[in-house]
């Protein structure tokens, strides 16, 4: 007779409590990045490397955004 092992189950609650921390540190250059590309976009003078550099930062940020599900797959594996 083989011995079954319990399965546990954790709630999504405890699960949030886990992750808060990291949500809310990644939550900071977000802001950060929004805060700035407002300011841009409403014409505050900036020079066109300060430009150039949020617009980099943007796109790394979208492309973070865009490939995570992704990578999360395959780090699952």
């Amino acid at each position: 007779m083989t011995r079954e092992r319990p399965i546990l189950l954790r709630s999504p609650d405890s699960a949030l409590k886990r992750v808060r921390p990291y949500i809310i540190t990644a939550m900071v250059p977000v802001v950060v990045l929004a805060v700035g590309s407002l300011a841009i976009e409403y014409g505050f003078q900036v020079s066109a490397e300060t430009k150039r550099v949020l617009h980099v930062v943007e796109a790394v940020a979208l492309a973070g955004l865009l490939l995570e599900p992704l990578l999360g797959l395959l780090l699952s594996r």
